[in-house]
């Protein structure tokens, strides 16, 4: 069973309810599917899991829990109307933690999602705030998968949000920052459990891992004797590298095969060109987990 783990659908009126809340470009994409279904059988793609380009992360506890549940329930009805060729990852109303917990047990036990999916952040309050162990303890007990993108926050660095920096520059670093506080702060490391998938193949993670190793040493009585290179190879990293092919072999290096997961991020990646690009970068063994194997052992509901 071949599982796209990164992918994007925002029909009109999830775009609308985004736009009301978020001040940031929201896409609209065509609320007919049977398009993608069509390019997806081309690939040999079974199923798609779709990430919300809004996340439900507002100072206002009614909004983020509402929001929450209006993108789950399209979700779940696209699971249904397309037979099962369509999941969500579960969107969850943090910073308010104990809405949150609830949506995990509406998201992962009614809806059935794979599951969890974050910002790199929640209402700029960074992933490993201490406020959020609950969250962490829940998806532990659950041992649950959590899918973390970048693009909800506009980056501080003056100048980044022009000539359409912000997808090229900006989110690399967002994720990157996120993935190594996780690490850096333990969370990763009390909560074992939890499989960790970065979008985007990390961002700049497989660029910048020994940089941070190193900044990791310089501050070790910091840390508590944590491995910060077995930490950041501990996450799955996605497929989807855009134009740099050779992202993979870095990732590769870092991680291992078995904790690269097939992602397209369609529809502004090619489904057929990502199946082509672990193709012809991996073995006929490699590949053959990659594409269709790996997926299986991490996420939730899946039989490995």
């Amino acid at each position: 069973m071949r599982i796209d783990v990164h992918s994007h659908f925002n029909p009109p009126r999830l775009a609308e309810a985004g736009a009301h809340h978020w001040s940031g470009w929201v896409p609209v994409h065509p609320p007919d599917l049977n398009t993608r279904v069509d390019a997806m059988d081309a690939a040999g793609i079974d199923l798609q899991l779709l990430w919300p380009y809004v996340q439900p992360n507002f100072p206002n506890l009614a909004k983020s829990r509402d929001f929450a549940r209006f993108t789950n329930d399209i979700y779940r009805e696209l699971g249904v109307r397309y037979r099962g060729r369509f999941s969500g990852w579960g969107s969850i109303p943090l910073p308010h933690v104990d809405a949150a917990l609830a949506e995990i047990e509406y998201c992962l036990d009614d809806a059935r999602f794979l599951g969890i999916g974050l910002g790199c952040s929640a209402a700029a309050i960074p992933l490993d705030d201490p406020q959020f162990d609950p969250i962490w303890a829940e998806l532990d007990r659950r041992r649950a998968a959590v899918f973390i993108h970048p693009g909800q926050v506009r980056s501080g660095m003056p100048g980044a949000t022009d000539y359409g920096l912000t997808l090229c520059l900006s989110s690399p670093m967002e994720i990157a920052l996120a993935s190594a506080r996780l690490v850096l702060s333990g969370v990763s490391r009390r909560y074992p459990n939890v499989k960790f998938i970065l979008a985007t193949a990390g961002g700049m993670i497989p660029y910048v891992a020994d940089s941070i190793v190193e900044a990791a040493r310089r501050h070790g009585s910091d840390l508590g004797g944590i491995d910060v290179r077995a930490g950041l190879a501990d996450f799955f990293y996605d497929t989807s590298v855009g134009k740099d092919p050779g992202k993979l072999s870095r990732t590769c290096d870092l991680c291992g095969t078995s904790h690269i997961l097939f992602g397209t991020d369609a529809p502004y990646g090619d489904m057929a060109s990502s199946v082509a690009l672990v193709l012809d970068q991996f073995g006929v063994s490699d590949a053959e987990a990659i594409l269709n194997r790996n997926a299986h052992s991490v996420l939730c509901h899946v039989d490995p």
